[in-house]
């Protein structure tokens, strides 16, 4: 469905079967330079439409990847020259732990590289955003999380997904960055949520310097 600027309706389009099978909703929706949108769901299915709606291809590109027994996508940016980045997670095969995974596409979906980061336990990515130089995308941890429970996860890396940096901040207990944007400086604002014990919760906001640094 579109929207206009005033909220109504522009055009309703069901889509096929595929996405209703997995019962996920769409995560992200960036605008194609033909004027469609690509489609992205937890399950790793994109999906591209025209400027109407209409279904011009799906593919699933677990199918790429085969690694792991789980795959989920979180959120996906445009990187400027047809090609996109998804940050999400992955449980290996030989694994029971998911590890951060983060994947560049093309607009025709097909992968051109991917990535994963973990350690002993596990990590999960939720939000990314394309700075000159890099990508920066936050998540949870729990291999460095001092706790074991999880921690806040900073993570930059190079154009290729190769990591420059990575930081960790948490409190007591559960820790999760779900969102991230770029500060009017250079640096980042981290939004989620913490807790303190069980049947605790509250929203955080930090902002680092352009390393991450508070």
């Amino acid at each position: 469905m579109k929207l206009s600027d005033d909220g109504e309706v522009e055009w309703f389009e069901p889509l096929n079967d595929t996405l209703d099978v997995f019962g996920y909703n769409i995560i992200s929706v960036p605008p194609t330079p033909d004027g469609g949108y690509l489609l992205l769901d937890h399950n790793l299915i994109l999906v591209k439409v025209d400027g109407l709606g209409n279904t011009i291809w799906e593919k699933d590109i677990r199918d790429e990847i085969n690694i792991g027994t789980w795959d989920w996508g979180w959120e996906m940016e445009s990187c400027g020259n047809d090609e996109l980045i998804i940050v999400g997670g992955i449980t290996p095969m030989d694994s029971e732990d998911s590890d951060l995974l983060l994947i560049k596409i093309d607009d025709n979906g097909n992968v051109l590289w991917f990535n994963t980061f973990g350690g002993d336990y596990s990590e999960l990515g939720f939000d990314i955003v394309v700075v000159s130089d890099g990508l920066v995308f936050t998540g949870r941890t729990h291999s460095r999380s001092e706790s074991r429970y999880s921690d806040i996860y900073l993570v930059k890396t190079d154009l290729d997904g190769n990591l420059l940096w990575e930081r960790i901040y948490g409190w007591e207990w559960y820790d999760n960055a779900w969102c991230i944007q770029i500060a009017p400086d250079g640096g980042y604002i981290v939004s989620g949520k913490r807790s303190s014990g069980p049947g605790t919760g509250e929203f955080y906001v930090i902002k680092t310097d352009p390393r991450g640094e508070l």
